[in-house]
């Protein structure tokens, strides 16, 4: 007989600047990505605006995934500010990594845009084949900060 994981999901409203990451900032530290030190960096200032959130999901009080749902990606240099919201950073700790849980993250997404009753979300990501798969279609492409091509992907939620 299997034991069940215990998964949360908390949306973090950064923007109210009232949230305490410091946990968060300590794992995002960590990483096997170089967006967890952007990550830290920007939770530790707190920079977000209104209603932007971070959203974490931990199994077994651990954490396991996280992602930023936001008015703008920085990532792109040449996006129309219209386009909003973003969701940046997704990120699954490597402990947890093959178990669906990107799925299970990008959801709590959707659910929270669409709550803010937004019709879309976008990202941008160089990953071919990962984001179509929950939904995403290529909308756009943007120039990143990097000064190289990526798409932009839009996922309608309503």
């Amino acid at each position: 007989m299997g034991i069940e994981n215990t998964q949360k999901i908390e949306i973090l409203p950064v923007g109210s600047k009232t949230v305490d990451c410091a946990a968060i900032i300590q794992w995002a530290e960590t990483w096997d990505w170089g967006v967890g030190n952007v990550v830290a960096g920007r939770l530790n200032v707190n920079e977000f605006d209104g209603w932007e959130a971070a959203i974490v999901l931990t199994v077994d009080e651990q954490y396991a995934g996280f992602c930023f749902l936001e008015k703008h990606d920085a990532w792109g240099t040449d996006l129309d500010p219209a386009i909003t919201p973003f969701i940046t950073a997704v990120y699954i700790d490597p402990r947890f990594r093959g178990r669906r849980l990107s799925e299970k993250l990008l959801n709590a997404a959707f659910g929270y845009a669409r709550s803010l009753e937004f019709e879309a979300v976008y990202l941008i990501s160089g990953e071919k084949g990962f984001y179509e798969k929950y939904g995403f279609e290529k909308f756009a492409q943007t120039v990143t900060r990097r000064s190289t091509t990526e798409p932009v992907y839009r996922r309608r939620i309503n």
